[in-house]
């Protein structure tokens, strides 16, 4: 029996039937060019599958996004959790379909860093009334390089 987990954090990167497609190892990264092209949007959600504020001490969420253009769609499960004064926690699972191939990508990326490192590379702005009003999702995943093509400013 797994311990309890109080922070709902969670390394799901999806699941693999027998019964499906045989899927191999690849080193192919998942080409953000084609997602940044300006194609046409078809479909664009954005689900919040979970949200607690860890009993006023943080946040913890996975959300779930999903945008699908004409030739390739693109969906990302991401946990964020911020730990005040302690740590922050960013596990990302993106799926990458080509349709006219059939090529699926999965890329797993796990990013944990503690609290005090991650406030010195984050300045907080005078809008900003404090840390914690400051250190998005976006900004943690940007943190060390990681980057999403759902996060506004990815270069």
């Amino acid at each position: 029996m797994k311990p309890f987990d109080w922070s709902y954090t969670t390394d799901y990167k999806g699941s693999v039937h027998s019964e499906g497609p045989k899927l191999e190892e690849t080193s192919n990264p998942i080409p953000l060019d084609l997602l940044r092209r300006p194609d046409p949007i078809l479909f664009f959600d954005d689900v919040m599958l979970y949200e607690d504020e860890l009993a006023d001490n943080g946040i913890a969420m996975l959300s779930c996004k999903i945008r699908v253009m004409p030739q390739r769609m693109l969906l990302l499960s991401r946990f964020f959790m911020r730990l005040d004064n302690v740590i922050f926690r960013l596990r990302d699972t993106r799926l990458f379909v080509e349709f006219d191939t059939g090529e699926v990508i999965r890329e797993y990326i796990a990013r944990e860093e503690a609290f005090d490192t991650v406030k010195k590379v984050s300045v907080p702005s005078p809008n900003h009334k404090d840390l914690k009003d400051l250190l998005s999702f976006a900004e943690i995943s940007r943190y060390k390089g990681g980057c999403s093509s759902f996060d506004e400013g990815c270069e």
